[in-house]
């Protein structure tokens, strides 16, 4: 029985690579290092990929569902997936035929016959139900595989491809907000001059907001060079909020103008985040629902020194 083996019918080559090569950029945090994926065209619109033997049936389960759902890719392909029940189910030892069925609607499961003319559907939250359609169970003939192109897991490359990518979105975004803010800062100058009644409340929102921007891009504080622009951007709406408070006339405080909320949370996130990876060998995550309990006490910490700490600040001040 040939084993983790895909035929493609439809869709040009090129896709079809392009589709394989996101899968494993996609997955390579999961994958076995080395994993080889061996790509075949067999004629004009014909494909083969020969998946590494030792990828389990959910990996290759995913595969089948990916390569029928590219991402950014748009073709009409016919694809079946043959491979060996190496779980402990159902499936075990059975052969297998996987495909996407065209009445199934969810997108985030396969279906497969068995060589004895079972079928099932597998879903992707785990479970493995009988299925009332099936396909007849067929093994391809007069396969080839001549001059494959191989592609192969490389996890310390796939870990910085998305680190680059990372930094490239983490760029476009820093760069949107900050004009954005760089805006709003002119539009606070003007009313510090010509309509002070709305300055004091439109400067704490703009201090609000610029906390809840660095609180919650977690992921941009996690580099080093984003945490300096950050704290840079803080710091001038800082010395601003002290020169506006020189231009009032009222007794106002720093607080009300907002502008000890950024800094306050950057003075506590930087070293908080590095104690967390000493202790957990693995960044912080402020998401909710929050993965871990450890990761639900940072970022209820960040909470604290966002909300609580511009106080304590003003007290050591006075």
């Amino acid at each position: 029985m040939i084993e983790n083996l895909i035929t493609i019918r439809g869709g040009a080559y090129s896709d079809v690579k392009k589709a394989l090569k996101q899968w494993i950029a996609l997955y390579s945090k999961d994958l076995e290092d080395g994993l080889a994926f061996q790509v075949y065209k067999k004629g004009r619109g014909n494909h083969i990929i020969q998946a590494d033997k030792r990828l389990d049936n959910e990996r290759f389960f995913y595969l089948v569902n990916y390569m029928h759902y590219p991402e950014g890719i748009e073709y009409k392909i016919d694809i079946q997936g043959f491979t060996i029940g190496k779980g402990k189910n159902i499936l075990k030892d059975e052969n297998l035929l996987v495909y996407i069925s065209s009445k199934d609607k969810a997108g985030d499961n396969v279906f497969v016959t068995t060589e004895t003319g079972q079928s099932f559907k597998v879903d992707f939250g785990g479970g493995i139900s009988k299925a009332t359609e099936s396909t007849i169970f067929n093994i391809p003939d007069n396969l080839t595989f001549e001059n494959a192109e191989v592609f192969t897991v490389d996890k310390k490359f796939a870990t910085h491809e998305r680190q680059l990518e990372q930094e490239g979105h983490i760029k476009k975004r820093f760069k949107r907000v900050s004009i954005i803010t760089l805006g709003l800062l002119l539009v606070s100058l003007v009313l510090l001059f010509y309509a002070k009644e709305v300055f004091v409340q439109f400067n704490l929102i703009l201090g609000i907001m610029l906390g809840v921007w660095f609180f919650s891009d977690y992921k941009m504080l996690q580099s080093i060079r984003y945490y300096i622009y950050s704290l840079f951007v803080a710091l001038i709406f800082l010395l601003y909020g002290i020169f506006a408070k020189g231009e009032l006339s009222n007794n106002v405080d720093l607080i009300e103008l907002g502008v000890l909320f950024p800094i306050s949370l950057l003075i506590v996130q930087r070293p908080a985040r590095l104690i967390f990876k000493s202790i957990l060998k693995r960044e912080p995550v402020v998401d909710k629902p929050v993965p871990t309990f450890w990761d639900g006490v940072y970022t209820l910490l960040l909470f604290l020194s966002f909300v609580l700490l511009p106080a304590f600040i003003i007290d050591y001040i006075r």
